[in-house]
């Protein structure tokens, strides 16, 4: 009797030691790689989903494969834990918690879109069409966004890193209609140490200045252009320049000392999330990114008025050159483009000319010869491999990469689409232009859902970027200055 009760007695202790073994084993998977990473999205239901895997490669060697497309590593994390209310919280101050609620966009699997699954692909184009898409109008945005207690839960209101806390940004988002949209890339770059200016068109309609007037009051760090103030943009001319330069203005007079200026349109979304966007902007080391071009700029543009009439040539050092209107510019820049009395006088210049906002910028930006911070002082002529523009990635067909268009073109840009997601997972550009959300409206939930499973995988120490190629762009080796 007393012997099978000593065996019973250690068969409970073998399998109570198992538990413990089996317990322990669960836990630290858990907590380690095997971590399930989810996303989230505002309007929809929360629901768990792994985060996808993209892994878009061409199916030959190309510029992209050697140039243009990350390659994504794997860290563990020392400086963070996961509470049980998926929670990530710094072990080290003064980090804040950052709450990331779970999500996955309805009706698509993105990380098969992502993958460049062909088949599903085409099967979700072809079904879209039957999907019910609920886009708020713009009056909703507006009514939905005059409780700011409320609205603001959905944005990131805690600084997630000491190295984002250190580093502010300024953003300045020219828009003029689609709430709904502009909400979309608001919420994803939204950080409570940047500094946000909005320029709404005059011409916008009064709803959706209510959303964006609603909105921006529910932060401190956002403001809008006045209604009085507002530009009415027509394209071609001054009009479309101009109200950069008045965001640029009011950045300036900020408190916060930002490092780099971003300009964007709300149809644009971003390619990196707001952590690597800080590690990149640290890699150029005060350089500035501008497309340029000397030897294939529009001559009469700057030979002529806009009533075609002869212009005196502006004889004051610039080099003219011709770009798209799209900055990364480091602080520097900007307050030349806003002070110097050569900047100034050039601009007065461009005032009655033909698309002065694609000769201002680029032309201050390749004239070495005036000293500007973050200028470029090698030769002018941007290419996608010797000196290439990563501040947009942008769709137009051609040289140099020929891309097909799965969506559609208008006015010769693609407007991106699902069947596009998976040439735009592993970009290095920064932002892709463009999207618009009442077209294919997966293609922007797929996107958001992107950034934030890698936010949140960063946050977890999962996943860490390879900053070697833009160490190595021609724009850090040669520029004028330092970081700022």
């Amino acid at each position: 009797m007393e012997l099978q009760q000593f065996k019973a007695f250690i068969t409970i202790i073998i399998l109570s030691f198992i538990s413990i073994i089996l317990m322990l084993y669960y836990f630290t998977g858990l907590l380690s790689s095997k971590l399930p990473t989810f996303v989230y999205d505002i309007n929809l239901k929360t629901i768990p989903t792994k985060a996808p895997s993209p892994s878009y490669i061409p199916s030959k060697s190309t510029i992209d494969n050697q140039y243009l497309l990350h390659k994504v590593t794997i860290s563990n994390s020392s400086n963070r834990i996961l509470t049980s209310q998926n929670e990530w919280i710094s072990t080290k101050p003064p980090y804040s918690t950052v709450v990331l609620p779970e999500y996955k966009a309805l009706g698509v699997d993105c990380s098969r879109i992502f993958n460049n699954d062909v088949e599903y692909t085409k099967t979700i184009i072809k079904q879209q069409d039957s999907i019910k898409h609920t886009i708020f109008p713009d009056q909703k945005v507006a009514d939905y966004a005059i409780d700011c207690t409320k609205y603001r839960r959905h944005y990131t209101t805690t600084i997630p890193t000491r190295e984002e806390a250190d580093y502010p940004l300024a953003f300045q988002i020219l828009t003029f209609k689609d709430a709904a949209q502009f909400e979309y890339l608001l919420k994803t770059i939204y950080r409570p140490h940047n500094q946000y200016c909005i320029h709404v068109d005059k011409k916008s309609k009064q709803p959706f200045w209510s959303a964006i007037l609603n909105i921006a009051k529910c932060f401190d760090n956002i403001e809008v252009i006045d209604e009085k103030e507002a530009v009415d943009v027509k394209w071609g001319f001054y009009s479309v320049l101009e109200p950069e330069i008045i965001c640029m203005k009011n950045l300036w007079k900020r408190k916060t000392k930002w490092k780099y200026l971003i300009n964007l349109t709300a149809q644009e979304f971003p390619l990196q999330t707001m952590q690597d966007l800080i590690k990149i902007l640290k890699s150029l080391k005060g350089a500035n990114s501008l497309e340029g071009t000397v030897a294939r700029r529009n001559v009469e543009r700057t030979e002529k008025d806009i009533n075609m009439k002869p212009k005196i040539p502006f004889n004051k050092g610039i080099t003219i050159a011709k770009g798209a209107v799209h900055l990364v510019v480091q602080r520097g820049f900007v307050d030349y483009a806003l002070h110097n009395t050569t900047a100034l006088e050039f601009n007065d210049w461009l005032k009655d000319t033909f698309h002065p906002d694609e000769t201002y910028f680029p032309s201050l930006n390749h004239s070495p010869q005036l000293h500007i911070p973050g200028s470029y002082t090698g030769n002018p002529e941007t290419d996608p491999v010797t000196y290439p523009f990563i501040g947009r990635f942008k769709n137009w067909g051609g040289y140099p990469f020929d891309y097909p268009c799965a969506g559609k073109r208008v006015r010769g840009i693609c407007i991106l689409s699902i069947g596009d997601l998976s040439l735009l997972a592993n970009r290095k550009e920064l932002f892709a232009n463009k999207f618009h959300l009442d077209y294919q409206p997966f293609a922007l939930q797929c996107m958001r859902e992107l950034i934030y499973n890698r936010t949140r995988d960063e946050l977890a120490g999962k996943r860490e970027i390879d900053l070697s190629y833009y160490e190595n762009l021609k724009m850090v080796k040669y520029h004028i200055g330092s970081s700022p």
